[in-house]
């Protein structure tokens, strides 16, 4: 769902800094910090992103994550980058995953398949929590400690394949900070084209959806 507004501001950046603009990253950071309430940073693509909390968070080579088999195909490209196993669920994609207590788990990766709200669990480890098809505040989402969206091209609110990450705690963002690869002046350029134009664009997503469904 691109539109006349992305391509406007696309050609525009195109003519002034389309490899780095970090004041244009910045308000970009912004947007989904106010609209979250929380700390955001942008990373230039999933991989870093996983590479960051890895390093960020004091994950090892081999450390596990518990997941659900609705991950992200980036998600799991970037936990195998990053040397971290995913070891999935077998639990209904609509019920909250219990945290495991026993097997050296680093984490817990929680996702709202297609949209439903999954409540998110309390563990002794890190909860990821992604938000990737459900990019604005609804109840039942942002509970986790750490929320992740993948922005690419099939992304409700696309970003160039942007990754993000939101967090409350000040601290824990600053870490994520000093490992990031920021995204590029036109990722920025089509991310807040599209985040100005959320309304209309999940109204349209809304429409075809119940296209669909009447077939």
């Amino acid at each position: 769902d691109l539109t006349t507004m992305d391509r406007d501001a696309l050609a525009h950046q195109l003519g002034i800094f389309p490899f780095q603009d970090d004041p244009l990253v910045t308000r970009w950071e912004l947007a989904w910090s106010q609209l979250w309430d929380r700390k955001a940073i942008l990373f230039d693509d999933p991989l870093d992103c996983i590479a960051a909390l890895k390093g960020a968070l004091g994950w090892r080579a081999g450390d596990r994550i518990a997941g659900g088999a609705g991950m992200h195909p980036a998600w799991r490209e970037g936990f195998a980058a990053a040397w971290i196993r995913v070891v999935h669920h077998d639990v209904a994609p609509d019920r909250t995953p219990v945290f495991p207590t026993e097997g050296g788990f680093a984490g817990l990766f929680v996702e709202h398949f297609q949209g439903i709200p999954t409540p998110v669990p309390v563990g002794p480890g890190v909860v990821l929590e992604d938000l990737s098809s459900m990019p604005l505040p609804l109840p039942g989402t942002g509970g986790g400690e750490i929320q992740l969206m993948v922005l690419d091209g099939n992304a409700m609110i696309q970003g160039g394949n942007a990754a993000l990450v939101l967090c409350r705690d000040g601290a824990l963002a600053s870490r994520f900070r000093e490992y990031r690869t920021p995204p590029s002046g036109l990722m920025a350029a089509l991310g807040v084209s599209q985040l100005e134009q959320r309304e209309f664009l999940l109204r349209r997503r809304a429409l075809l959806a119940a296209r669909y469904r009447t077939m």
